[in-house]
């Protein structure tokens, strides 16, 4: 059976933005931002154009010294810590069918907070949340028509971890593509 991955830690935000692209996205800015202020704001009585100089500068300055340490002193790890979570020795993989696909509502001050979908494929139960903070750095499709029961998948987990242990932390999920 083929399978193509649907989502997978490795491809999450935060592992392929790397810290180097944002202050030399910064850093650009500061620099447009400079240009643009030097000429076209005129000159007032409280110097605001003076102030709003020096500050695009040094805020520029410190992206560009930020970059240039990133990229010649401090090396990013990310791909390589990504690596050592993926081949962990407790991490598995299970195959077959989703069952007993599961979604709960958890309400804070009578409004829906978080969404969690559970599920076990082949007695692993796994789960998922759209909690605001884990969009980040988590799986989180709540709603989507892939992860539904009888789906065939192949899913990469960690044992315990995620909401509170009370399910396995997925890495990878692959979905068959003839199912």
């Amino acid at each position: 059976m083929t399978y193509h991955t649907y989502w997978s830690v490795a491809e999450v935000p935060a592992v392929y933005i790397q810290s180097k692209q944002v202050a030399l996205v910064v850093f650009l800015v500061s620099v447009v931002c400079w240009f643009a202020v030097k000429k076209w704001m005129t000159k007032s009585k409280d110097d605001t154009r003076g102030v709003l100089l020096w500050g695009l500068g040094a805020f520029g300055g410190f992206s560009l010294i930020g970059f240039i340490l990133l990229v010649f002193v401090i090396k990013e790890k990310k791909s390589d810590m990504v690596n050592v979570l993926m081949h962990a020795p407790n991490v598995c993989v299970v195959e077959g069918r989703i069952k007993d696909f599961h979604r709960d509502y958890h309400y804070s001050r009578g409004r829906k907070v978080q969404t969690i979908e559970s599920f076990s494929v082949d007695s692993v139960q796994l789960g998922y949340s759209d909690a605001l903070f884990g969009r980040f750095y988590s799986f989180s499709k709540t709603y989507n028509s892939e992860i539904i029961d009888g789906r065939q998948v192949r899913i990469t987990y960690r044992k315990g971890g995620s909401h509170q242990h009370q399910y396995n932390f997925i890495l990878k999920i692959e979905v068959a593509e003839d199912w």
